[in-house]
């Protein structure tokens, strides 16, 4: 009788871990579960392991979906610690990701300093917006133009737009 609920409970974790194992390699990370859940499913998991085998003398079918288990369960365990890069249109980009979220901070940061300004107000002045570039060292038969920042890569916006932030700080300081 024992064996036979230890038989279905097993059934039961295992298709749950399936189904999340599933989940987490779809989505490329496992972002919503904990990482006190996790530890304490894998714990738990080797444990009933070691029992089957000591105790139910390696039952051959719990020994094999618990084994099964570990197995699904390091799927799992991947993709909460080593999530895939998320994806930017067609492409793989970390280092993108990570840089926008850098300019939220920033962002973040100067409305902290400066709230009663509106939100259009803070792009232009942290220099998210389109602006004139009055500099005719670069193209002098150009004369001024409006400086196009759509195919700007997230590095070089955060740290022009640091870089202005800084400058504002400083303004205020002084």
């Amino acid at each position: 009788m024992i064996e036979s609920l230890a038989t279905i409970a097993q059934f039961l974790f295992l298709f749950g871990t399936i189904s999340q194992a599933r989940k987490c390699a779809k989505d490329g990370h496992a972002d919503g579960l904990s990482h006190g859940l996790i530890w304490q499913l894998m714990v738990g998991f080797v444990i009933m392991t070691v029992y089957t085998i000591e105790v139910l003398n390696a039952n051959p079918i719990l020994l094999i979906g618990y084994i099964g288990q570990l197995l699904l369960f390091s799927i799992i365990v991947k993709y909460k610690y080593r999530p895939r890069q998320r994806r930017v249109g067609n492409h793989f980009d970390r280092k993108r990701y990570k840089n926008n979220k850098a300019i939220l901070k920033v962002l973040e940061a100067y409305v902290e300093v400066f709230p009663s300004q509106r939100f259009g107000q803070i792009i232009r002045n942290v220099g998210l917006v389109d602006t004139i570039v009055l500099d005719h060292l670069k193209d002098k038969d150009r004369g001024p133009y409006f400086s196009n920042i759509f195919n700007e890569e997230p590095d070089r916006t955060l740290k022009r737009v640091a870089k202005d932030v800084n400058e504002q700080f400083e303004r205020i300081k002084n």
